[in-house]
């Protein structure tokens, strides 16, 4: 779901000011780094200025596209003065050492109290809270606890926003469905099968809901034994019995959205009727509390998307809690990533980017308050969707806490993140729900909807901003993709994209992120057993309930004025483009199965390009571009203003239908005998259909 203070303790040098070496702070491994690196303390102290000759120098090297040499700007030398983000550099732990440290935070005998008093008193210090603090007692500003706007829709030929009578008027005009309405996906050539192609084979008889259904539940079950990606399994005769019942509406004409009939799964996050929300803890220890509880009803959204006609195949594994963005199960050993099963998947919604990620769903659910819908959809080569705060109405003992989280389809395609996004944002506890009540009360209107109608323009035109230090803090295949899509996005009539976003205090801003979640964090399971966790979500639970008013105080004013700071930012453009992830899917170490993973290094480069989106409410999309030297898929994230989810949506659209054949999907299951342990994919539709024409003989 998020990521907590297990950021907090390992995030010192990422929030740290990168004060001490002049020019743009650098990730470990990027090409700048590697050249500041070699310079003496003496030459380190060099200007701005001559930093950025060493990034020109870069430039123009081998390999780079003809975008990137041909824009050193002012811009850029400012990006580069402004961006005070650096990676940290920490030893991992795990294995028993990893143990005996959730141990020694945990628990209230005077020497742990001690211990987890001065373990946050160090780390609060490293990573700069005092700083914060006294950032924001300079700000003229209120605080801000709900990330929510009172915001219509953006008038680009005036660069203005509508009033509310005017933005009524346009979503009344425009109020397009993309579960009901038109064709969004009408690629010839796809890498994953969509959910109109299945939506489409049901309407025509070519495949029936019975027979994907069979074939999903067959796959699943063999590849969960290789990937571990599910914590519990519809009884195959309930999703019979709805698939049946699918099958029948497409003969009769009466299906009731492009979901139906559609497999999916939700993260183990979500109430499901019989079932047990573990929320990543252990199954099998009989001290859990939670194996006691199933769930009496249907959360909202899994309501919703029953009520499509959609088929729900179970739960998946997620990080204990959702406390890391890696993603890392110690109770399910994964999940696995589909592409390396030597490799991470992401997270915290692991398990569901897995089973998308394998062929096996066209969509999963997940949840994101740290990039945990994001971050698995890009390791794993699929897409991940987060609406605008507040406008998808999941009910759990998390929302009326939690400002930063938000849930999200993780699908194969964009266009059917579009679908599902339309589904689970029209939920049927509009207007009753905490969130209305809590936008109602501030700003005395209804809540706006998300316009999806920048889908159907056929002639799109997009704004687009980034900051060019912000997008150099990755690894340098990653950047240069990054550019590849700059320079095609320059060709495209219409469009533009400048290195104009211009921003400062990037460690405030992330650190009242984490700060934030990690209290929220706290608050939501402070009464929990906590002898049952994982080492890693001890400590991040420990250090959680450390965190006092006052800097909560302060990160709040610092929210506010983040808010105001990046609105004013789009007034310039209507999209800002970042990479997806600053680094590709990384192995699994050596102890990690025992007792799990603590790595700051890895989470802080995880986390790059994620935080603004939780911490002011944006929406985003992550999209898959193409595959690395090593296979591994590589992508970008569009954020956009609120309630302009469609916008984010239409961009990240036409961004991957011009890279359909470059991104690949992992290499088919027992495609090769040597090598099949490592990666899994299924054509499900494909095996489907042949299953379907063999019994028709």
């Amino acid at each position: 779901m998020r990521v907590t203070l297990a950021v907090v303790l390992s995030l010192a040098a990422r929030l740290e000011a990168a004060s001490n070496t002049a020019g743009p702070s650098r990730s470990k491994g990027s090409s700048i780094r590697k050249k500041l690196s070699r310079k003496s303390k003496k030459e380190s102290d060099k200007t701005v200025t001559e930093a950025m000759r060493g990034v020109t120098d870069t430039l123009s090297g081998p390999g780079i596209s003809a975008g990137l040499t041909g824009q050193v700007t002012e811009a850029r030398a400012q990006s580069a003065e402004n961006y005070d983000l650096k990676a940290m550099n920490l030893v991992p732990m795990t294995g028993l050492p990893l143990r005996a440290a959730g141990s020694l935070v945990t628990g209230n005998s005077f020497l742990r109290r001690n211990v987890r008093g001065l373990v946050s008193r160090k780390t609060f210090k490293d990573i700069g809270v005092s700083e914060l603090k006294a950032f924001a007692a300079g700000l003229d500003v209120e605080r801000m606890k709900w990330p929510i706007y009172k915001i219509g829709l953006f008038n680009s030929s005036s660069s203005s926003y509508l009033s509310d009578e005017e933005a009524r008027s346009s979503e009344a005009g425009s109020d397009s469905n993309p579960s009901q309405d038109g064709i969004l996906d009408r690629r010839s050539i796809r890498t994953y099968r969509s959910i109109e192609e299945y939506h489409n084979a049901y309407k025509e008889g070519r495949l029936s809901p019975v027979d994907v259904a069979g074939t999903v539940y067959e796959w699943m079950i063999t590849l969960d034994e290789e990937f571990h990606f599910m914590v519990e399994q519809t009884p195959w005769s309930t999703v019979k019995k709805a698939a049946q019942a699918s099958k029948l509406r497409y003969e009769r004409g009466e299906q009731l959205s492009k979901l139906d009939g559609i497999p999916f799964i939700v993260k183990d996050e979500m109430s499901i009727q019989n079932f047990t929300e573990l929320v990543g803890t252990n199954p099998r220890n009989s001290k859990n509390p939670r194996l006691a509880r199933p769930a009496t009803k249907n959360d909202p959204v899994v309501q919703a998307l029953l009520d499509a006609g959609a088929i729900l195949f179970g739960t998946s594994v997620m990080h204990e809690y959702g406390i890391s963005p890696v993603g890392y199960n110690v109770w399910y050993h994964g999940p696995l990533n589909a592409f390396d099963r030597t490799r991470y998947t992401g997270g915290s919604s692991s398990g569901s980017a897995t089973g998308v990620a394998l062929g096996l769903f066209p969509f999963a659910i997940g949840f994101d308050g740290g990039g945990s819908v994001r971050d698995p959809a890009s390791w794993s080569g699929v897409d991940g969707a987060i609406p605008t705060f507040g406008t998808v109405r999941y009910h759990n003992a998390e929302t009326e806490v939690f400002t930063t989280l938000h849930c999200g389809p993780i699908t194969a395609n964009v266009a059917d993140a579009a679908i599902v996004m339309s589904v689970i944002a029209n939920t049927k506890n509009q207007g009753d729900h905490f969130y209305d009540k809590v936008y109602r009360d501030q700003f005395e209107v209804p809540r706006p909807k998300i316009n999806f109608a920048p889908l159907y323009e056929k002639n799109p035109n997009f704004t687009i901003g980034y900051d060019t230090a912000w997008v150099h803090d990755s690894d340098p295949e990653i950047e240069t993709m990054f550019y590849e899509v700059h320079d095609w996005i320059q060709e495209q009539p219409g469009w533009s994209i400048k290195d104009n976003f211009v921003m400062t205090h990037w460690k405030d801003q992330a650190l009242a992120h984490t700060l934030t979640i990690a209290a929220e964090f706290h608050q939501t399971h402070k009464d929990d057993e906590y002898s049952i966790l994982e080492p890693n979500t001890k400590i991040s639970l420990a250090l959680g309930s450390e965190i006092d008013e006052e800097t909560i105080a302060a990160a709040e004013k610092v929210k506010r004025w983040a808010s105001e700071k990046w609105m004013e930012q789009f007034e310039k453009m209507d999209v800002i483009m970042t990479p997806a992830m600053a680094i590709p899917a990384q192995p699994i170490g050596s102890g990690v199965s025992s007792y799990g993973l603590f790595d700051g290094t890895l989470v802080s480069n995880m986390l790059k390009y994620i935080w603004p989106s939780n911490l002011l409410g944006f929406p985003s999309v992550t999209v898959t571009v193409r595959n690395n030297k090593d296979e591994l898929p590589i992508g970008i994230q569009v954020i956009c203003r609120p309630f302009e989810d469609g916008k984010c949506l239409a961009l990240a659209k036409k961004i991957e239908e011009h890279y359909t054949g470059k991104r690949k999907t992992p290499w088919p299951w027992g495609v090769d005998d040597n090598k099949r342990s490592k990666w899994a994919w299924v054509d499900v539709f494909q095996v489907a259909l042949a299953e379907a024409k063999k019994k028709a003989k």
